[in-house]
């Protein structure tokens, strides 16, 4: 039995141009089954044919496509291959030509390089000063920056302490009432005055009702004083916190 391992088929004609393969002897197995489905080494007709049609409908395929090329696509490949032919003498002269040019250029080229070499060196003496002169002004100016920074960091420190601090709420708080009950006071000592001016006798009982109500007054003012010293200062404390924190360093 021969068995094929390279099969080349002209698509057009059909026929075996090229095949590698070798005889075998020994046990196979046919794909198509048994003809009597005993499992015996007949032939499925059947199957062969239905392979047989496929194979002849790939075939007609085939040959129509290549009908197609040859009336089509063929006589546009020979102009493109004839074009191409016709272009590669131009090609050439072209090619040569740019070398020419290549190497006509290339002493001007050399030239500009050597003149771009020799600026640069002359130069170079000018940026070198230069940047000697850029460290030396930089040297002169890093104390003055130094002690600058030294005084922005002291003034940083100096507010984020203070903020720590903050301020003294009971002070606030009393300084607040004290306030209340010298005004309180200002006030009681100018009514009595005005009363003793009317002819009113302090010591009757319409001038202990008008003392109580001043009183009373000067005890829900100083409350409220109080109240309003605390969250005031405390909130003071707060933003001085915050004030601190946001610039890193509390």
């Amino acid at each position: 039995m021969k068995v094929y391992t390279k099969l080349v088929i002209d698509i057009a004609s059909g026929e075996i141009e090229h095949e590698e393969s070798y005889e075998y002897d020994g046990p196979v197995i046919l794909c198509g089954g048994s003809s009597g489905g005993g499992g015996g080494d007949g032939v499925d007709e059947e199957y062969n044919d239905r392979m047989a049609t496929i194979h002849e409908a790939q075939q007609a395929m085939a040959e129509d496509y290549h009908d197609f090329w040859k009336s089509d696509y063929q006589g546009m490949e020979r102009e493109q291959i004839a074009a191409n032919r016709e272009l590669i003498p131009y090609q050439k002269d072209l090619a040569k030509d740019k070398m020419v040019a290549e190497r006509e250029i290339l002493p001007l080229q050399t030239g500009l390089t050597k003149e771009q070499i020799a600026s640069e060196r002359e130069l170079l003496p000018l940026f070198t000063g230069l940047s000697k002169e850029q460290i030396g002004a930089k040297r002169e100016l890093l104390p003055i920056e130094t002690e600058t920074t030294k005084k922005q960091l002291g003034a940083r420190q100096d507010f984020i302490d203070q903020a720590r601090k903050g301020v003294d709420v009971d002070s606030r708080v009393s300084q607040a009432e004290a306030d209340v009950r010298h005004g309180f006071g200002l006030a009681s000592a100018k009514t009595k005055r005005d009363l003793s001016r009317s002819g009113l006798n302090v010591s009757s009982g319409r001038y202990g009702m008008m003392m109580n109500d001043l009183n009373l007054s000067q005890a829900k003012t100083a409350a409220g004083a109080r109240t309003k010293a605390r969250r005031t200062a405390e909130e003071e404390n707060f933003n001085r916190l915050r004030s601190a924190a946001s610039i890193g360093m509390a």
